[in-house]
């Protein structure tokens, strides 16, 4: 029995140090996500010149944070309806190549 109210109070223990590590996980996911914000919000600053490249950087911060394996971006052709005037793929393999991922649609 009295074993009985050790192991209880070490469980109590336990259970406050898993509940830290789920905060301090989230409190680091959050922290990430918030410095990807702020990269791109430079990189919109810096990159205000070429659109393509602005698309591209987008791309690469998004990508990162979400932990995907590919993401695309379709720009919609304002005289044709329906058909887009450029699309931008990036894959996770991309990122050893400094490429361009532009095809002209």
């Amino acid at each position: 029995e009295h074993d009985e109210k050790v192991f209880g109070s070490y469980l109590a223990f336990c259970g406050i140090g898993l509940k830290n590590a789920q905060l301090y996980e989230r409190s680091l996911l959050e922290n990430r996500r918030n410095q990807v914000l702020l990269d791109l919000a430079r990189v919109i600053f810096e990159e205000q010149v070429n659109v393509d490249h602005l698309i591209q950087k987008i791309m690469m911060h998004t990508q990162s944070l979400l932990q995907c394996e590919r993401c695309q971006v379709m720009l919609v052709d304002d005289q044709k309806k329906g058909t887009f005037s450029q699309v931008f793929d990036l894959q996770a393999s991309d990122f050893d190549n400094d490429d361009s991922y532009n095809r002209a649609g």
